[in-house]
């Protein structure tokens, strides 16, 4: 395959996107497309499909394809002419080519087109190559896409479970609870977050630099994916699960049932201090609880005086039974996503550059 150099400027044109406050969106559904990804949504489009976007302040130089229409907000750019490329084949140009350095030095980093315009780079010029190779790396983000859907399903099935269990309180004699200001069954508790949860002890931390593609243990973040990387690192490993994991600064809730390897600053593994409540459970019953108003939640200081109800062991129980087998198929999944992000991630570069053909 016939490669040659070309400035990126030539190959293609980038375009800032649109001012939108939180305020402004309409929460329709048109994403509302960030620095690294979905922010929010809107009810008009500002890039008709397909639409690349590359970060210019916040996340630079990280680059989203997507298929629908989409507002590109002010914190992204995005490409506004193709000039007669293949546009995934473009998306994956730009995925391998670290744009991150050349926004400078400034104390507010940002991604500036026309710093990036004459940037020299490998380029197949051959539409019907360009489509071969963006043929093959798609397929792979297919079914990378596709087992997350299913994992989407899978838990949206256990939360529906869990809703009519513990919420609906099916089968169960009930009484009003003026601390959880609902009705529950007169046979249940309640306790605070704090008294039945604790955070696993410190470990030692994975600098970010040490992240492998491959390794014995996930390490898990506040990264949009949850699995950052990897470590063979032993000392870093966290085996109490399942657990709950709890991101201080995003709020994102996570069910962890496989061995992991503790990540950045700014999260929090909790796990339940009395086995008879079920950690499935109270994953469901931490997530529940309405987040957007807490500060940063480190050391419990927001969430650990929140109440939720404790079920009785039998219900408890029966729960486990029927949700562990989602979360075990949720397991295998993302097992999967990992060994083909792994594969995507060695092809990537090596056809891109073109060390290897496209067949």
């Amino acid at each position: 395959m016939e490669m040659k150099k070309y400035k990126l400027g030539d190959i293609l044109e980038l375009q800032r996107g649109y001012d939108l406050t939180s305020a402004e969106m309409k929460n329709a559904d048109v994403p509302v497309a960030g620095s690294n990804g979905v922010i929010g949504y809107h009810d008009v489009a500002k890039c008709i499909t397909p639409c690349i976007t590359v970060g210019r302040s916040g996340s630079v130089g990280k680059v989203h394809f997507y298929k629908n229409p989409v507002w590109v907000h002010n914190t992204a750019l995005y490409v506004s002419n193709f000039k007669g490329n293949d546009p995934k084949y473009l998306y994956y140009l730009l995925s391998v080519l670290k744009l991150d350095v050349l926004c400078g030095s400034s104390v507010v980093p940002s991604l500036n087109r026309n710093v990036v315009y004459p940037m020299e780079v490998l380029f197949c010029s051959d539409i019907s190559l360009q489509k071969k190779i963006s043929s093959i790396l798609s397929a792979i983000d297919d079914r990378i896409e596709n087992l997350r859907a299913q994992n989407r399903v899978l838990e949206q099935t256990a939360k529906t479970i869990y809703d009519y269990t513990f919420l609906q309180c099916a089968g169960h004699q009930t009484t009003y609870n003026k601390t959880l200001n609902r009705n529950i069954p007169i046979i249940w508790n309640v306790k605070t977050i704090g008294e039945i949860l604790d955070k696993v002890p410190a470990t030692t931390k994975v600098k970010t630099n040490l992240y492998q593609q491959n390794g014995k243990y996930p390490i898990i973040d506040q990264s949009t994916n949850f699995i950052a990387g990897y470590t063979d690192n032993e000392s870093a490993v966290i085996k109490k699960t399942p657990a709950v994991f709890f991101g201080d600064h995003t709020r994102i809730v996570k069910m962890i049932n496989f061995d992991f390897a503790r990540g950045a600053d700014g999260t929090q593994i909790l796990y339940s201090k009395e086995r008879a409540v079920d950690p499935f459970y109270l994953y469901f019953a931490v997530k529940a609880i309405d987040l957007s108003n807490m500060g940063y939640a480190r050391h419990f200081k927001f969430l650990k005086d929140k109440p939720i109800a404790i079920p009785d062991k039998n219900t408890s129980d029966s729960f486990e039974k029927t949700i562990r087998p989602l979360f075990d198929k949720i397991l295998i999944n993302t097992k999967q996503i990992e060994t083909l992000t792994t594969q995507r991630n060695t092809l990537l570069p090596l056809l891109m550059n073109g060390q290897i053909e496209a067949c």
